[in-house]
């Protein structure tokens, strides 16, 4: 028989056709539905934090499904009280900013001195034609009008996410957990419960945190007569979520603004917040925060930086809580594949 006349068969099982169909199906899906995971993971971190009040009021006797809903409606009411009180401020003294953009440009550059390096930034960036929005940048206005509205969404279905996950989390564990044996299930239960501890320090540390670093920048900047304030320390506040990073982009903007005053003023904020930056890492953090947060400086600045290329915001403010955990979640789940030393030395380091 000749090659011309030899046929190739080749024969694919209907099973193999089946699950490649499935397993492309399952991809398609989960990139559709890939947008959720980021405020999902934000969404478990606010209610493993939300626990512990809850808890408290269940030993007072208050029924889980009752104190879900005081919980609710107190969050409800925060935010509430925030729109009604900050919210309307802050846009008030963005759109007079907006307004007085010219003015505000002349009145700095005649604070700062000829040698200033800041003269020429802003001489060379403010200009009418820097400011004015080109035909082509139109769409990138409307883009990023678009992600702020998006942002908004995220952090409703985030509110809406961690109630649902407080009411039933408890029940979703136990949940998934009947399906794997009795040695696995202990062990789930036992991250659970000691990576609530982590995040749940870290959810309620940083709520304080960016609390105590808006009023100072409201005080500071208040007291230095820096025109916005409220809109500065708003800004403040938002982004000491960002260790290091949010310190950065934060006192920007509050020393192009406090050049308005004088040009002493844009060192003196410098100063004050460089100051506050060291109170907050070396003195309130640990005080906050006890042995459930340590991270070194590099690690933190690594996993911000490859969390917000991965995520965006949304990622590096989740990524920090999980890798505190680590060490516990290596404990619980490693601990048979590494040495002992191993396991002892990562968790006294993360201790100490």
């Amino acid at each position: 028989m000749t090659n011309e006349n030899q046929k190739l068969e080749i024969k694919i099982p209907i099973s193999t056709i089946i699950t490649v169909l499935c397993v492309l199906i399952v991809v398609k899906v989960a990139e559709i539905i890939s947008p959720l995971f980021l405020p999902l993971v934000i969404a478990i971190l606010l209610a493993v934090a939300l626990e512990k009040p809850l808890h408290w009021l269940v030993k007072k006797s208050v029924p889980r499904r009752y104190g879900v809903g005081i919980i609710t409606l107190t969050l409800a009411l925060s935010v509430l009280l925030v729109v009604v009180t900050i919210v309307p401020s802050v846009y008030l003294e963005g759109v007079a900013f907006a307004k007085r953009i010219p003015e505000f440009r002349q009145e700095i550059l005649s604070n700062l001195n000829s040698d200033n390096p800041l003269k020429n930034i802003i001489s060379h960036n403010t200009t009418k034609e820097v400011l004015t929005p080109k035909a082509d940048q139109v769409k990138e206005i409307i883009g990023a009008g678009n992600v702020v509205l998006g942002g908004f969404g995220d952090l409703f279905l985030i509110f809406i996410f961690a109630i649902y996950l407080l009411a039933d989390g408890p029940r979703m564990v136990k949940w998934v957990s009947a399906y794997f044996s009795p040695a696995t299930q202990k062990k789930i239960e036992q991250t659970a419960q000691e990576t609530s501890e982590v995040v749940s320090a870290y959810v309620i540390g940083q709520f304080i945190t960016s609390v105590l670093s808006f009023i100072f920048a409201l005080g500071v900047l208040m007291a230095l007569k820096v025109p916005s304030a409220p809109l500065l320390a708003v800004l403040a506040g938002i982004l000491d979520i960002l260790p290091v990073l949010g310190f950065v982009i934060a006192v920007i903007p509050a020393m192009l603004f406090a050049a308005e005053v004088s040009s002493d003023t844009p060192w003196m904020v410098l100063g004050l917040y460089i100051l506050y930056h060291l109170i907050e890492n070396y003195l309130i953090i640990p005080m906050i925060y006890g042995n459930k947060m340590k991270l070194s400086s590099f690690v933190v600045f690594f996993t911000l930086i490859a969390a917000g290329l991965i995520g965006g915001i949304e990622g590096a403010i989740a990524i920090l809580p999980l890798v505190a955990s680590y060490p516990i979640i290596e404990k619980i789940w490693f601990s048979s594949y590494l040495r002992r030393e191993v396991i002892t030395d990562h968790s006294h380091q993360n201790s100490k």
